[in-house]
């Protein structure tokens, strides 16, 4: 389950991406290689805007207004990992199949009756043709976060970063 939705931008266009949750609108940076989960931080489990533990710890020192690292152990941030859905996941050809029934039936009454008719492989076929023409045209801009969980600064990460 996704713990939370992401709307954004197309590649390339400032690699810009948005978070909505019921707290309001939220901005994400820098969400790379669509399709793909990539690890993400952020400093209050919203806004997952860092991709790379040098730069939250960077982004945690200047939160606290510190040059001193040894200040930030046991400093909490959060972690997780981006997902981007497949067309396909929002394609509903059945749910498509029957708005067109419900259309022709409340314009042409009975004679409409159990129009369209079509095989499961013609339904196959149509999800295909619709995935494909979505995917071409209007790609999924929007990510979500999995397996967010709230983490503590050790003196092992500080170490492992070397700042």
């Amino acid at each position: 389950m996704t713990d939370f939705l992401l709307s954004g931008f197309k590649a390339g266009f400032l690699n810009t991406l948005t978070a909505v949750r019921p707290s309001g609108i939220l901005l994400i940076f820098n969400i790379r290689r669509a399709g793909m989960m990539e690890k993400v931080f952020s400093f209050d489990g919203e806004n997952y805007n860092i991709r790379n533990r040098k730069d939250l710890i960077d982004g945690l020192m200047c939160l606290y207004n510190t040059q001193n690292k040894s200040e930030l152990i046991g400093k909490e941030y959060f972690e997780g990992y981006s997902v981007k859905p497949s067309v396909r996941d929002f394609v509903d050809v059945d749910n498509i199949i029957y708005s067109i029934s419900e259309n022709a039936y409340e314009n042409y009454g009975e004679y409409a009756d159990d129009w369209p008719y079509l095989t499961r492989e013609a339904k196959d076929k149509l999800e295909d043709m619709i995935v494909k023409f979505l995917e071409e045209k209007s790609p999924v801009t929007f990510y979500g976060i999995k397996n967010s969980a709230a983490k503590k600064i050790t003196a092992e990460d500080l170490e492992e970063i070397k700042i």
